[in-house]
């Protein structure tokens, strides 16, 4: 199936303009060069990073009583650049 640039309906009353400029951008760094919004030039969306962050937040569960930024937040002090990277804005 082809997909041509610019078919998506995008008709609204209101100023769209900068939704749409933002998801632009969300798809350029992040979907086509596996990079963040935050960090251009870093590549985050790898199988090694990845599986890193699975294993430090699926595999080791904190079940403790504390929020989860305060979960959140303890482990990525302890994480790699590139981790921190990841998850940081998930959590914002």
């Amino acid at each position: 199936m082809n997909v041509i640039e610019g078919a998506m309906a995008r008709y609204s009353e209101h100023d769209t303009s900068k939704i749409y400029q933002g998801a632009d951008t969300f798809r350029a760094n992040c979907l086509l060069r596996d990079s963040t919004l935050l960090l251009e030039d870093a590549s985050i969306w790898r199988p090694d990073i990845l599986d890193r962050i699975r294993t430090a937040f699926v595999a080791t569960p904190d079940e403790g009583a504390r929020s989860f930024i305060a979960k959140l937040s303890y482990r990525l002090s302890r994480a790699s650049r590139e981790a921190f990277t990841f998850c940081a804005p998930r959590a914002i």
